[in-house]
């Protein structure tokens, strides 16, 4: 079979270490997730050639000083 490549985004959730508030936090667990990704977790655990082809904005993120 050949290449199968998936389009879309890619979800991010990101959890701070031991459940502290967001503000509180020194660290997060990241995990990804999404329909495009999952497919292509799966098909990958059954040995096909998988790639995830997905697009950013140009826009520099910051993060805030405080979060509310």
């Amino acid at each position: 079979m050949g290449k199968i490549v998936t389009l879309g985004e890619i979800l991010l959730r990101l959890t701070p270490i031991n459940n502290q508030r967001l503000n509180q936090a020194g660290g997060f667990h990241a995990y990804y997730g999404g329909a495009e990704a999952n497919v292509a977790r799966s098909l990958s655990n059954f040995d096909h050639d998988v790639s995830c082809l997905t697009a950013l904005p140009r826009m520099i993120w910051v993060m805030p000083q405080r979060l509310i």
